[in-house]
């Protein structure tokens, strides 16, 4: 597998958990059951970073934890992109352990990940910052 990290304004990522998932382009892509690939776009790679450090500081290791939960939530896309609901253009998956929602499109039969954003955040800024980051 892989290996994949991704340096952000917070500190690097490591994406290498999953064999599914790839930062900012689909070459060399496995076939899944559902999609063909997850694509994380570096924005919601940089949304990912954030919200480590965001837990970080609250306590050591939670963050670690808050990407083994963000990352398995993205990986479930291979099996269940398209089923969520639409909203502000975008499919929402809501995480299943933290108060965050993943943003995807499907284009081609590629789930491509947009954002991973706070849901506790006031609704009108997840609209613009997903108004930005459209397709």
């Amino acid at each position: 597998m892989a290996q994949r990290r991704f340096r952000g304004k917070e500190g690097t990522i490591e994406l290498s958990r999953s064999p599914f998932l790839h930062v900012g382009s689909i070459a060399g892509t496995l076939s899944l059951t559902n999609v063909e690939a997850v694509v994380v776009l570096d924005e919601a790679a940089e949304d990912l970073v954030t919200g480590r450090a965001f837990y970080d500081s609250r306590e050591q290791g939670i963050g670690d934890y808050f990407i083994d939960s963000l990352l398995s939530d993205i990986d479930s896309l291979q099996i269940f992109a398209g089923i969520h609901s639409v909203h502000f253009g975008f499919h929402r998956m809501l995480s299943r352990r933290f108060p965050f929602a993943v943003y995807y499109d499907i284009d081609q039969n590629i789930a491509r990940v947009a954002a991973v954003l706070d849901m506790r955040r006031d609704p009108a800024w997840i609209r613009t910052e997903l108004e930005e980051r459209i397709h």
